[in-house]
């Protein structure tokens, strides 16, 4: 439904009887917006409650078309500790009959069996895009060439999603029990089988107006309670989870927030006239953290999920180049950064249409297209980050959902130590024409103070081995020199922890001093990355480490340092780096 018109023409010219199968793996523009329903097992159990909370105030990403029917959950007895398999997810989707009431949310269906097409009507209109309007009009057919969204019935997934193996971690030392819990997740996604043949059968048998008679109505309920729609497994994905009660609750909030950077909702809807609205939804009380952790589950799972089913992927056309624009935006779930890789047309020796990959590319100004479609609608602009080939007018864009994360290791000379390795974890913020903006959390040990074993020793005169780590945060800003190199200024502040492998105290010191562990320092510098395949690059770092505290303190951290071999104890100091990134 979404094909423009020259690449139909190219693609009729060129395909032939004995290639067919070859067509199905040509890449194009031919994207439906989807609807989605999602519905949880219930297990008779505690979590039960829990679940239900989960999908009764769950957002569907703007990107779907969110399919809602009274229908939330499907009960299936059995232990928590175990996952729902395939074939138990296939017989509770098949004999639950979820497939026909989305058909009948979609047709309007009332108590007396009366249907209605406004809605199919509306999404007909909404999921247009600017080349089906020029196509009705050149087609003198106007806006009955749009009404229609039947296809968007075959768009309609269902996706059933159980939660298992809940717990609530238990510390092996204290064994205190933790505010988080931790759960595991299947999420199985099936696809409503309604051809032609099925689809005109029930306009036959099933459909009844709101001005047809008692019978005809009854003789239409009749038919639809015997109609039998199928459905058809597409993906499935397993998810873990965990989430806390708060940022009191200790590491487990790190995760809770990278959990959330993976959803994309926005947290809002349209509704019949295409306006946006907000979510409306009852919030989920901070202290009910099993359904913070399933929420956490079903962005993961999703995230997996949009990278599997290509059905879910965005596809369009490029329109113009310099900058290269597209007309996709919010209405498809685009945001800004979100990743596409660009495709190109070929012909193989036997005239079959082949397509070929070429550079990733980011969105950078995103459209919002969320309004029926007039055939001027502003595109999107993106901006190339790889690829040797400019990107060409009448290429595809396809999406390809990634973390925006990259994930850095390096080898460091100087700065706080003689010697360090350190990772690098950058998030991106923000994506534009002049670079990308990305929040920094880094981690670096000193190898070298673990060869420190014979400094100090514990009462029974065994030695006692010292530990470093540094942690830092912070942000930077990336500015690309051309497609392959990027210079970013950045800056973080950590601390420093040097550490005794055991409980020494330390009797001349009071208990604030012994512990003291750490110094804080500031790091401000330069990183250049070199592109070689993308997402792989080749990272060189320069900077100054300045700490912050003053090392001859009376603390546990100074007394340590000073005890070290001069030439390894922790100071103010340049550095340079090097070592390798790869985006995720």
């Amino acid at each position: 439904m979404k094909r423009t018109v020259s690449v139909i023409a190219l693609l009729s010219a060129l395909l032939t009887a004995n290639a067919q199968e070859k067509v199905k793996e040509v890449v194009s523009d031919d994207y439906d917006r989807s609807g989605l329903t999602v519905i949880v097992v219930s297990r008779g159990d505690m979590y039960d409650e829990n679940s239900l909370d989960f999908v009764n105030t769950l957002v569907i990403d703007n990107k779907f078309d969110a399919n809602p029917i009274g229908t939330r959950s499907l009960f299936l007895k059995k232990d928590r500790t175990q996952p729902l398999t395939a074939a138990e997810a296939d017989s509770l989707i098949r004999n639950s009959g979820v497939s026909k009431e989305i058909l009948g949310y979609i047709y309007n269906r009332k108590e007396d069996g009366s249907m209605d097409d406004g809605l199919i009507r509306y999404r007909g209109h909404y999921n247009a895009d600017d080349q089906d309007v020029i196509n009705a009009a050149a087609a003198k057919v106007g806006e009955q060439h749009l009404a229609w969204g039947e296809g968007l019935v075959n768009s309609s997934y269902i996706l059933l999603l159980d939660f298992f193996n809940i717990r609530r971690p238990v510390d092996e030392k204290t064994g205190e029990v933790s505010d988080s819990y931790i759960l595991d997740a299947n999420a199985f996604v099936y696809k409503i089988d309604c051809g032609s043949d099925k689809l005109n059968e029930f306009y036959v048998t099933s459909w009844a107006s709101a001005t047809d008679t008692p019978e005809r109505k009854a003789a239409a309920r009749e038919a639809f309670d015997s109609l039998r729609l199928d459905v058809v497994p597409v993906a499935s994905a397993r998810a873990s989870s965990t989430s806390t009660s708060g940022l009191a609750g200790g590491s487990d909030a790190y995760v809770d927030v990278l959990a959330g950077l993976l959803s994309k909702s926005l947290g809002q809807e349209e509704d019949k006239e295409g306006q946006v609205k907000e979510k409306t939804s009852a919030p989920v009380p901070e202290e009910n953290t099993v359904v913070k952790a399933q929420k956490n589950a079903f962005a993961d799972a999703m995230f997996k999920l949009e990278k599997m089913i290509p059905g879910w992927q965005v596809g369009v056309a490029v329109i113009s180049v310099k900058p290269i624009k597209a007309k996709v935006g919010r209405k498809e779930g685009l945001s800004n950064g979100s990743r596409f890789r660009a495709y190109s047309y070929e012909e193989d020796r036997d005239g079959n249409l082949l397509s070929r990959k070429r550079g990733y590319l980011r969105a950078a100004k995103v459209s919002d297209n969320r309004q029926f479609a007039t055939g001027r609608t502003e595109p999107s602009t993106f901006y190339q980050i790889s690829g040797v080939r400019n990107i060409e007018e009448g290429w595809i864009l396809k999406e390809k959902k990634d973390l925006k994360v990259g994930v850095s290791a390096n080898m460091r000379i100087g700065g706080l130590s003689a010697l360090s390795v350190n990772a690098t974890l950058d998030y991106l913020i923000h994506f534009s024409k002049l670079g990308s903006a990305y929040a920094i959390v880094s981690a670096g040990l000193d190898p070298l103070v673990y060869t420190q074993n014979q400094v100090f020793k514990d009462k029974e005169d065994n030695p006692v081995a010292i530990s470093n780590f540094n942690l830092a945060v912070g942000a930077g800003y990336g500015f690309r020199a051309g497609r392959f190199v990027e210079l970013m200024p950045y800056v973080v502040v950590g601390t420093d922890y040097l550490k005794l492998d055991g409980d020494m105290v330390f009797e001349d010191f009071t208990d604030e001093e012994n512990n003291k562990n750490a110094a804080f320092f500031l790091e401000p510098g330069l990183r250049a990355s070199f592109q070689v395949a993308y997402p792989f690059s080749i990272c060189l770092k320069g900077g100054y480490d300045l700490l912050l505290n003053d090392i001859d303190a009376r603390t546990h951290y100074g007394y340590i340092n000073r005890s070290l071999d001069p030439r390894l104890r922790h100071r103010s100091g340049v550095f340079i780096e090097a070592g390798f990134r790869y985006a995720f």
